[in-house]
């Protein structure tokens, strides 16, 4: 697989590191989606042990934080109106 190199993260560098099992995490990865077909997308929480890959949890929704740094400010807010909406709908 085919994947971008990301050289730094913030002030952190990664220069020339490998990922260990990293073949195996994918595998691992998209075996244990094809277990749940209903949800459509996973964000895979992986410990890297010294036995290979690990699975610690499954997220759905992953990266909602990732709207927060974009604007720069929390979402409560948003989830706040979502709230009140549902509430005047009944179905919340």
């Amino acid at each position: 697989m085919d994947l971008p190199i990301l050289l730094t993260h913030g002030d952190v560098k990664f220069d020339n590191y490998k990922i260990p099992f990293f073949d195996k995490v994918s595998d691992l990865c998209i075996e244990a989606a094809k277990k749940i077909p209903e949800v459509n997308i996973i964000g895979w929480d992986v410990a890297i042990t010294d036995n290979g890959p690990l699975i610690i949890e499954g997220n759905n929704g992953p990266g909602f934080d990732l709207i927060q740094v974009v604007l720069k400010k929390g979402t409560k807010y948003m989830l706040e109106d979502i709230e009140k909406e549902m509430k005047k709908a009944n179905i919340w």
